[in-house]
C-alpha cells in the first residue's frame, strides 16, 4: 500500500508529466489579437488606390506545427480580431489575399505567433492584404471640353468653331493597349469620366488631317488622378472639320 508521502509524489509527477505535454489550441486562458487592412489596386496591381479596415473578414488560425485550417473568425467593424482561451505555445495566424501571379488568384498573408506564458494578450501585428478595382470603381472626376473647328474649301480658312457635339471621346488608363471607356461630348461641348481610380489617364478625340483629306488623327491631353475624390478637369480639345 502506498504511503501517502509516496501517493502526492506521484500525483505531482502526473500533473508535471500532463502540464509539459499541453498542446496549442483551447482550454487556455490566453488571447492572440490582431488587424486587418485591405490596400485597393486596379486590375493590373499598378496604382495603390488606398486603404481600409477590413470589416467581417475571414482569418484563420493553425494551432502548433499543424497544416490544416484549426479554428476561423471574423474581423469586426474596424478591421480587429482575436482568438480567444489558447494555451501557450506557436501558432500560424493568415487571411487570403488576393494576387493575380497565382493560378488560384489569392495568395496568404501568414505570421507566426508565441503565446510565452498563460494569461497572455500577443498581439499579431497588422495583416494587409490586395484587393482590386475595376476600372469603373473609382470616385474621381474627369472632365473638360471638345471645340469642332469647322474649314471650308479644302482647309483653306476657318468658318467658325463651335461645340463637337456627339464626337466620341476615348479615355485610355496607365499604359493599357485600348481605351477603358467611350462618351460622346454633349450639345454644351462638355464630357465626363466619373467613377475613375487613381492613376495616370490620357484623353482622346480623332479629327480630321488638315495636311491629308480624309484621314483622321488623334488628339489627346495627359492627365493624372492624384486623389481618389479628386475632380479633374483636362481643359479643351479641338479638332478639325472640313464642311
Amino acid at each position: 500500500m502506498l504511503s501517502k508521502k509516496n501517493l502526492f509524489a506521484g500525483l505531482a509527477l502526473v500533473l508535471v508529466v500532463f502540464s509539459s505535454c499541453t498542446k496549442e489550441g483551447p482550454g487556455g486562458n490566453s488571447t492572440i489579437t490582431g488587424k486587418v487592412t485591405i490596400r485597393l489596386f486596379d486590375k493590373g496591381f499598378r496604382v495603390s488606390q488606398g486603404s481600409y479596415p477590413a470589416a467581417d473578414k475571414d482569418v484563420f488560425i493553425i494551432y502548433g506545427n499543424g497544416n490544416n485550417v484549426s479554428n476561423d473568425t471574423k474581423t469586426s467593424a474596424d478591421g480587429t480580431f482575436q482568438f480567444r482561451y489558447l494555451t501557450k505555445g506557436d501558432y500560424r495566424v493568415f487571411v487570403y489575399s488576393e494576387d493575380p501571379s497565382l493560378p488560384s488568384g489569392k495568395n496568404i498573408m501568414e505570421v507566426s505567433v508565441n503565446i510565452p506564458t498563460n494569461h497572455s494578450e500577443v498581439n499579431a501585428g497588422e495583416l494587409i492584404v490586395s484587393k482590386s478595382l475595376d476600372i469603373d470603381e473609382g470616385h474621381a472626376l474627369i472632365k473638360g471640353k471638345v471645340y469642332q473647328v469647322n474649314w471650308a474649301k479644302g482647309f483653306a480658312y476657318i468658318i467658325d468653331t463651335t461645340f463637337a457635339y456627339d464626337t466620341p471621346v476615348y479615355l485610355v488608363y496607365e499604359n493599357d493597349e485600348t481605351y477603358c471607356d467611350r462618351v460622346r461630348v454633349l450639345d454644351d461641348g462638355s464630357v465626363a469620366f466619373p467613377n475613375r481610380l487613381v492613376g495616370k489617364y490620357r484623353i482622346f478625340v480623332y479629327s480630321e488631317d488638315r495636311s491629308d483629306n480624309g484621314a483622321f488623327i488623334p488628339r489627346s491631353v495627359h492627365v493624372e488622378v492624384t486623389q481618389p475624390t479628386q475632380e479633374l478637369d483636362f481643359g479643351s480639345l479641338f479638332i478639325d472639320k472640313r464642311k
